[in-house]
């Protein structure tokens, strides 16, 4: 054997072992009662990928000796003690799926011989604005201009942080979420489309705050005052004048307030253009923080532009008009406006990347504290797979460069099924 063969032989063999490592979170959590398993503690291999010679107990360090898993690792060490304590069934499930469909996605990628499904452009990212006091005030997102019969489910889990007073506000929210939006769209005729979305949320106290505290501290970044409060030690109040408008709770699953949408096709040439109108349904229990209590809508323009045979640029221009928010006391809202930019590289015809950049006003009036006053901004990356001609998965992370109106951060998975 060659040496450009030996050196083939061991690139596939190290990939493989990568993707059969995220294969096996599907199946055992990250830390078992022992705090086994996962980063730092070796795995067990036993793939048919693997030859048989090679066999065994590794280390992560021994898989792949460079610096960023390195820096994983020795976070991710630091907060075991969390993890092995407060790290609850259901999420448990949720970050192996994580884990498990990126692997799933990655062995996909690299094995040869698998069919490819030649498809067009998938369509930006599934990003929502998943900061508590945002998630029932209109909802917008980055939406394509194309119409199209699906089922979707897509996975947010976001960290917030924001314990800040004012003359007449108090916000105190130290919390994590998941939100699992269920959305159904339906094209009729030629040139409309109608679209149901029903989120589920889930608030607790979280497991990442000694893990971000760890990456803020290697990093240099702010932890935006983290520091001054327990590690996941859940708190969602806010108050007005003195009283209480809103008071979470955490734990259990509750829904969050339904929109219906309807889309249609103004222009099907390049760019494709189209009009969506949608409503937001108070479903949700806003003294709790699962909506807002009244009835938000509101209108985007959408466009679709090609830039060559491997480039989509998706752009979006939108208003909410907003309601109350009805809690505890009701509190006057106000219109704003949205937007955003989206390019998706159709890397290969399964496999596409993207970077979005989306933007919104805030729906309260002057409050005096800035990460509520200020528009919030949202900067994603990350990559979808075309599994079959009509079910793809997608993976993303979100961060909030203008530290205002949005979460700390947010990772998304999701499925999608065209029927």
């Amino acid at each position: 054997m060659t040496d450009r063969e030996t050196d083939f032989m061991d690139r596939h063999y190290l990939i493989n072992m990568i993707a059969y490592y995220f294969l096996q979170q599907l199946f055992n959590p990250p830390f078992n009662k022992g705090g086994q398993g996962g980063f730092g503690k070796g795995l067990i291999i036993k793939s048919p990928l693997i030859p048989l010679s090679q066999r065994g107990r590794l280390r992560c360090y021994d898989i792949l000796n460079f610096s960023a898993l390195k820096c994983v690792t020795e976070l991710t060490n630091k907060s075991t003690k969390v993890w092995k304590n407060k790290f609850s069934h259901t999420i448990r499930i949720i970050l192996n799926i994580f884990l498990g469909l990126g692997g799933v996605i990655a062995l996909l990628v690299i094995t040869p011989g698998l069919k490819r499904t030649a498809y067009a452009f998938q369509g930006p990212l599934y990003i929502r604005n998943s900061h508590p006091m945002f998630v029932g005030t209109g909802s917008p997102v980055l939406e394509s201009a194309q119409i199209r019969e699906s089922f979707d489910v897509d996975l947010t889990y976001s960290s917030t942080y924001l314990v800040r007073n004012s003359g007449e506000w108090s916000f105190n929210i130290d919390l994590e979420a998941l939100i699992t939006d269920l959305r159904l769209n339906k094209v009729v005729g030629n040139r409309l489309e109608l679209g149901l979305d029903l989120p589920l949320i889930d608030y607790y106290g979280g497991i990442l705050d000694g893990m971000l505290k760890s990456y803020h501290d290697t990093f240099g970044f702010s932890d935006y005052g983290r520091g001054l409060r327990p590690d996941n030690e859940f708190l969602f109040q806010v108050n007005h004048n003195g009283l209480t408008v809103v008071e979470g709770k955490s734990g259990g699953v509750s829904l969050g307030d339904i929109k219906i949408s309807a889309r249609e096709v103004l222009s099907a040439n390049d760019p494709v253009i189209s009009m969506n109108a949608f409503l937001e349904l108070p479903t949700g229990d806003a003294d709790k923080g699962y909506g807002s209590g009244g009835y938000e809508w509101g209108m985007t323009l959408l466009m679709d532009k090609t830039l060559g045979r491997s480039l989509m640029a998706y752009t979006n221009l939108g208003i909410v008009f907003a309601d109350k928010y009805r809690g505890r006391g009701g509190i006057d809202l106000r219109n704003y406006l949205f937007g955003g930019l989206g390019i998706e590289w159709m890397y290969t015809r399964n496999l596409s990347l993207y970077t979005q950049f989306f933007i919104q006003d805030t729906p309260f009036e002057k409050t005096g504290i800035r990460e509520m006053d200020e528009p919030g901004s949202i900067l994603s990356f990350g990559a979808k797979y075309l599994v079959s001609r009509d079910f793809a998965l997608e993976l993303s992370f979100s961060e909030d460069p203008n530290t205002a109106g949005a979460p700390d951060f947010m990772v998304s998975l999701g499925s999608s099924y065209k029927f």
